[in-house]
């Protein structure tokens, strides 16, 4: 079986980037690393919680047969 982390349109490594991203754009605002930790994992913590609790999913590409 696939792990759950591996599962194509799962919430788990965007919602880590999407972290890291705002964790990024916290330090241009603050020098407090607390912050910036809170930030980071609130969100991704929210992303995460969210995507198991409301089954949020990401779009999944399907290819096309090609044509003759």
């Amino acid at each position: 079986e696939v792990p759950l982390v591996l599962k194509q349109g799962e919430l788990y490594v965007s919602a880590a980037f999407a972290g890291a991203l705002g964790a990024v754009i916290a330090r241009l605002f603050t020098n407090d690393p607390l912050v910036v930790l809170g930030i980071c994992a609130a969100l991704t913590w929210a992303l995460r919680a969210g995507s198991l609790a409301f089954g949020w999913r990401l779009p999944v590409y399907h290819a096309r047969p090609p044509r003759n």
